[in-house]
């Protein structure tokens, strides 16, 4: 957290086995766990939050819409609930304000990738409940948690569908306040392409064709990446055996995504994820940052919110800039990609000489695979 302008970093609860939890508060008593019965009691819960403020972050929490409670009911109707019940939504919110935890809460999502599930329109009415949730809960607006959504499945190229523009068109016709429209996204980066200029440049076409839906409905709202990993693909088990995206190769496409985003608008990226399964940012195992944790800490330590143009007449290196992290003398950081197999000297004309630079490269043994980056 420290290292973000804000002072603060954002966590996001959320995923697919969210929309199986039911919340044991105040008297709601989890049902028999299954594949899509899940639980999340006052331990974990305070756990999490504790966590949350450990680490200096802000939560963004997916509320869940409980579906998998009605999976028999499913079977029998062929339908998902609807309209969303919100009463266990308000056992654990209004848990949260009772006892102090609150304040890390910086915003709340409904639901995760449900748009195959339900319409524009549903999901806009269903966080419509949740937004007259948040008024009785939080009276005082300076207080209360942003809303994000729709979240839907992801997007693999630039090739997107209409679902969140129309998502943003039926909440502004219901008076909905939306802090930032969000999807999902996994391009399928592996050990075959992390050199691929082709395939690093599928992030940024995702964000310019994402940008001007959004723009086109809505001037003002935020756009954040809720969820975007290398690979799509749910939590294999933790084994080292299976950790593909452990590796500094995988680094050169986060850097990338981060300023493909930021150059296109975005207000933030949320990366899948922190720990758990093979694309996380620590080890699933033993909690030891991975290449990748070095590269998010760069980039947010050294690139500022201001992104300036640039470009770069070597097709193998990829640059961007940005007006360095609480700079106020117009100092620029430049994040430079080398997806060559030779070093390349980098000029940057009119901006005077190089005072500091930090390489990200690998340690020990060399090469694209190797599961250590440092500083």
């Amino acid at each position: 957290g420290r290292a973000q302008e804000a002072g603060y970093s954002l966590l996001r609860f959320g995923g697919t086995g969210n929309d199986y939890l039911t919340y044991e508060f105040r008297g709601t008593k989890c049902p028999e766990a299954s594949d899509t019965k899940q639980c999340l009691n006052e331990t974990t819960w305070r756990s999490l939050l504790s966590f949350t403020e450990a680490a200096e972050a802000k939560m963004i929490f997916g509320v869940s819409l409980n579906t998998g409670l009605d999976a028999q009911a499913r079977r029998l109707s062929g339908d998902f609930p609807y309209p969303w019940d919100p009463r266990n939504a308000r056992q654990i919110l209004q848990w949260t304000i009772d006892n102090h935890f609150d304040h890390l809460l910086f915003g709340f999502e409904l639901g995760n990738e449900q748009n195959a599930k339900y319409t524009a329109q549903q999901a806009a009415a269903d966080i419509q409940v949740l937004h007259n949730l948040t008024l009785e809960l939080w009276p005082d607006a300076s207080k209360r948690p942003v809303l994000l959504g729709p979240d839907p499945h992801s997007y693999h190229n630039s090739e997107i569908d209409m679902y969140v523009k129309d998502w943003l068109k039926e909440t502004r016709k219901l008076g909905v306040p939306i802090f930032a429209a969000t999807h999902h996204e996994y391009t399928e980066v592996d050990s075959t392409s992390f050199t691929s200029a082709a395939a690093l440049s599928v992030s940024g076409e995702i964000a310019a064709a994402v940008n001007a839906s959004v723009r086109g409905e809505d001037p003002t709202v935020h756009i954040v990446g809720g969820e975007i990993g290398p690979h799509n693909g749910g939590s294999p088990t933790c084994t080292h055996d299976y950790m593909r995206w452990a590796s500094f190769g995988d680094s050169l496409w986060y850097a990338d995504a981060l300023a493909a985003k930021a150059r296109n608008g975005y207000y933030a990226l949320c990366r899948q994820d922190y720990i758990g399964a093979d694309y996380g940012l620590v080890d699933c195992s033993t909690g030891t940052p991975l290449p990748d944790f070095y590269t998010g800490l760069a980039f947010a330590t050294f690139m500022g919110p201001k992104v300036l143009d640039t470009n770069t007449s070597n097709g193998t290196v990829r640059s961007y800039a940005h007006c360095a992290a609480g700079a106020t003398d117009g100092t620029v950081a430049a994040l430079v990609i080398n997806l060559g197999d030779k070093h390349s000297a980098v000029s940057f004309p009119g901006l005077g000489n190089v005072t500091s630079a930090a390489v990200l490269a690998p340690s020990g043994e060399e090469g694209l695979t190797n599961a250590t980056g440092l500083l």
